[in-house]
């Protein structure tokens, strides 16, 4: 079981957050990159979201502005990410 800390949520548009990750018993630490984007219309900005994919192990986007029945388009950006929308 993981427990983040040392983080900030103070970001803005496109801001990579560096997220310290430590193991309860262990002294492992582990930096994850976290990017926070506003992309409204993913469906234009697939290759900057496939960028953002390459410099980051978590990409939240908000307004995508997809319909429900777009949203499959999120799992074909990066093969290496799993995605979820709503």
């Amino acid at each position: 079981m993981f427990r983040a800390a040392a983080y900030s949520l103070g970001c803005h548009n496109g801001t990579m957050i560096n997220c310290k990750l430590y193991r309860t018993f262990q002294s492992l630490t582990v930096n994850v990159n976290v990017t926070l984007r506003s992309t409204p219309s993913v469906r234009s900005s697939v290759d900057e979201v496939a960028e953002l994919c390459s410099l980051s192990h978590i990409v939240c986007l908000q307004e995508h502005w997809l319909f429900p029945h777009e949203l499959s388009l999120l799992s074909n950006i990066s093969a290496a990410f799993l995605a979820i929308g709503s």
